[in-house]
């Protein structure tokens, strides 16, 4: 994230529930080599969030959280020389998110 600040951009909002990872609680052991022997959150290496397991469902799930990164690109006509955010304008050209987990 900071090599994106030195450039430039500026931190956008935090999502908080970005990617979501559903598996059995099998998977979910043999994914990250741990055992869950009780319903209940756990937190696991490279996890950026709890994994939350039920065994009486058989079923671990998993929200990661993200933020976004926002650039800023100069327009190339000559009518509009203005600096705006990239969301903004709704046009892929100008667009340049960047979502950093």
């Amino acid at each position: 994230m900071r090599v994106h600040t030195e450039l430039g951009a500026r931190i956008g909002p935090a999502i908080p529930y970005s990617l979501h990872i559903t598996g059995t609680v099998g998977e979910w052991e043999s994914w990250t080599q741990m055992r869950f022997p009780d319903t209940g959150d756990y937190v696991f290496p490279a996890g950026l969030a709890t994994v939350r397991i039920d065994r009486d469902n058989d079923t671990g799930e998993y929200w990661e959280p993200n933020v976004w990164i926002i650039h800023y690109i100069r327009s190339r006509t000559r009518a509009d020389r203005t600096v705006t955010p990239a969301f903004a304008q709704h046009s892929p050209a100008r667009a340049c998110l960047h979502a950093c987990w």
